[in-house]
């Protein structure tokens, strides 16, 4: 099992987990039992960009994003879609946090909606052309903008940390800017 977390207003919540989804940020760090010598142990996947995002049932297409001009993480126009931070790590990766962003808007439409109400415990699946990885939701926070902790979750020397997942959407907009 490992860890995520669901970021929102600029939300906190896993990393890839071997939990089935039938299985009853600082995020919590959970250490997965060491392999087993049976030809049940799954052999290791290789990283992959994500392509999907299901939680809770409902799935969302993801594209690759970057950083604008501004150096701000780029957010898929198009409201249905998130976006992967490309520069970050990969699902499989075996460090740093994959980073996933969306819209999350008033009327309930945008496909990061659904993450105000993860809990601890939910699960997370992107799926990409190697299969699908699960993460387990272990915490969720809510930061004003200022105290986002922006390198930890984009480190200018690439992916590092154990493997983790964050999810990241704003809050609200107020004064013709998101927060």
């Amino acid at each position: 099992i490992a860890t995520a977390t669901t970021l929102a207003s600029c939300l906190a919540a896993c990393a890839p987990s071997t939990a089935r989804p039938s299985d009853a940020g600082t995020p919590i760090r959970i250490t997965a039992p060491p392999p087993s010598a049976t030809a049940t142990t799954p052999p290791p996947r290789q990283p992959a960009r994500p392509v999907r995002l299901t939680l809770d049932g409902h799935s969302s297409p993801v594209v690759p994003v970057g950083i604008d001009a501004l150096h701000q993480l780029q957010i898929p126009s198009d409201i249905a879609t998130l976006g992967w931070w490309s520069s970050g790590a990969k699902p499989w990766s075996p460090h740093g946090f994959v980073v996933i962003t969306g819209h999350s808007t008033q009327e309930g439409t945008g496909a990061a909606n659904r993450w105000w109400a993860v809990k601890p415990g939910d699960m997370v699946k992107l799926q990409t052309r190697h299969g699908a990885a699960r993460y387990r939701v272990v915490s969720r926070h809510t930061y004003v903008k200022p105290a986002v902790p922006l390198a930890r979750w984009f480190p200018a020397h690439g992916p590092r940390g154990k493997p983790a997942l964050a999810l990241i959407t704003c809050s609200e907009y107020r004064d013709g800017e998101w927060r």
